[in-house]
């Protein structure tokens, strides 16, 4: 309703209170106008609902074309009782009952119509939560290659070494400013595309994909020979982009470093730990000339090793799987 009309509604309501009200005290000053001033007065109120209801259904109210359609009944039974009232025709006392059948109507027209606003709430409800759901999805993946991104992967990472992703790969486009400068951003999105799909894995789940940001991916693995199997992702890269991006004048590899971490006694180390470390070994992969994966495998001890007080620390864990 607009704000004018529901001034005009309080106003008629107030005036409903008073003056029906007043009438029906039945006072001795105001006897010779009692029957009559009675039904008068409920005219303002019969025609501004009528309008306020007519306003609103061609509006497109579906709420008020159910309403209008219960209170129709009532209303007309209301206009019938007041002019029998006013004296302008006679009619029999028995025709008062059709009140009660217009109330039963409007019950069930009101009914339906808390139905139909029930359903309607429930679909804005399910909309609501279906546009939650796109939206937490767009926070949580890239919007280019369709990939988890660093935050969701964070945010999941303890939960998904509890499910067994025990190895952790980072892997890097070899040179990839390159191909942006030669070839334009297209083709590099192009081929961020498809290195998201030669990392991606198989059904089996036993691969999550996760995009950092730029040229750099993050896989987790779980199940057996991931070593050898984050391996085969790596040089499955360069296939994929040259299908997927033709016309590139040499091959787009890519560089790994890979942390096998402990499959028991708990992860000590932290997502952001976990990748600095898992950087570090890919520059390494870089320095040795690219297109290799270097990786390290940890190992949990309950206490220190005897010999470890005498003898210095080595460095027994990096490998280089050129």
């Amino acid at each position: 309703q607009s704000p004018a009309m529901r001034r005009m509604l309080q106003a008629t309501g107030l005036w409903t209170i008073a003056l029906p009200g007043l009438f029906a005290l039945q006072l001795h000053a105001l006897h010779p106008y009692d029957d009559r001033g009675y039904f008068v007065t409920f005219i303002p109120a019969i025609v501004m609902i009528s309008l306020s209801l007519a306003l609103a259904v061609r509006k497109g109210s579906r709420a008020a074309g159910f309403i209008a359609i219960g209170w129709f009944p009532i209303i007309a039974v209301s206009i019938e009782r007041m002019l029998r009232g006013l004296g302008v025709y006679a009619g029999p006392s028995s025709l008062d009952q059709g009140l009660y059948l217009a109330t039963v109507a409007e019950v069930v027209m009101m009914s339906l119509a808390l139905a139909d606003r029930l359903m309607a709430l429930k679909r804005e409800r399910d909309a609501a939560l279906a546009d939650a759901r796109a939206l937490e999805r767009l926070s949580e993946h890239d919007p280019l290659t369709g990939l988890m991104n660093r935050r969701a992967v964070e945010a999941r990472f303890d939960k998904l070494y509890a499910a067994g992703f025990h190895t952790f790969a980072l892997v890097d486009l070899d040179l990839f400013k390159q191909i942006n400068d030669r070839f334009g951003h297209q083709a590099g999105d192009a081929a961020l595309v498809a290195c998201g799909e030669a990392i991606r894995g198989g059904e089996e789940r036993n691969e999550i994909a996760v995009r950092m940001g730029g040229e750099e991916f993050v896989v987790l693995l779980r199940g057996r020979q991931t070593l050898q199997r984050a391996e085969a992702l790596r040089q499955a890269i360069p296939l994929r982009i040259a299908t997927r991006v033709p016309g590139l004048d040499r091959p787009v590899t890519a560089s790994m470093g890979v942390i096998e971490l402990p499959k028991t006694g708990g992860n000590a180390m932290g997502f952001n730990q976990l990748y600095a470390r898992a950087d570090a070994l890919m520059y390494q992969a870089k320095q040795g000339g690219r297109n290799r994966m270097c990786y390290e495998k940890l190992t949990v001890f309950r206490e220190a090793p005897p010999t470890r007080r005498a003898a210095p620390a080595e460095d027994n864990s990096a490998q280089d799987a050129a």
